[in-house]
């Protein structure tokens, strides 16, 4: 091999190591050693945004809105959701899916057993459903109805459990949990982007502990 060649195959893994980085996991596969999201959480409809109006009316123009007002409680730490559109779900959008997308998000959950591990985390919705969630980004698909298709990643950006679902041809919902350490209470903030969207809907959910029986 003579001295070009070896400069060429050297820039040659340079970049494959680069590009390799660059397309690995975009969470941290810990959580911070004082973060612990475990418990029983109960919905504080009260305290929580309700999104179904903002809703109807993207769904009936076409566009959409963000709700105003803080939605972040202190106590965040770095991380979170951040940015504009990037990274979300290619594709033709399609009107069914989208239609699956919007109501992932309408109906706020009203329990959330909530169980955190070293590299995973369980959520089960409503004394029901459950999704175990791998923290070190690895994808977890699933099938949807009308044969839409949806993949899941998790991890954790500082003090924020962030989930992602794309849905083929329906957007992108992100969902970042996080206590808020000034009452205690477990904050989700969903980020919902659609295509068709000027901006996408941010809202949050305020959750309450489960007392102790």
């Amino acid at each position: 091999m003579n001295g070009n060649t070896k400069i060429l195959s050297l820039g040659v893994l340079l970049s494959a190591i680069i590009m390799g980085c660059s397309s690995s996991q975009q969470f941290d596969p810990v959580a911070p050693q004082d973060v612990n999201l475990s418990g029983t959480w109960l919905l504080n409809a009260e305290e929580s945004d309700d999104p179904r109006e903002q809703m109807d009316q993207m769904a009936q123009a076409g566009g959409g809105t963000r709700p105003s007002g803080g939605t972040r409680p202190s106590g965040g730490g770095g991380g979170g959701m951040r940015g504009g559109r990037g990274g979300m779900a290619g594709g033709t959008m399609d009107p069914e899916r989208m239609r699956q997308t919007m109501d992932m998000v309408r109906q706020a959950v009203r329990r959330i057993d909530l169980q955190q591990g070293d590299s995973t985390i369980t959520l089960i919705y409503n004394q029901g459903r459950s999704l175990l969630l791998h923290t070190d980004g690895r994808a977890l698909k699933q099938e949807l109805q009308a044969g839409a298709r949806m993949e899941i990643k998790a991890g954790w950006k500082g003090k924020y459990f962030i989930v992602e679902r794309k849905i083929d041809g329906g957007g992108k919902i992100t969902e970042e949990y996080m206590i808020a350490t000034d009452t205690d209470q477990l904050y989700v903030i969903t980020r919902l982007e659609i295509d068709r969207m000027p901006q996408p809907l941010e809202f949050r959910r305020v959750y309450d502990a489960a007392s102790e029986s």
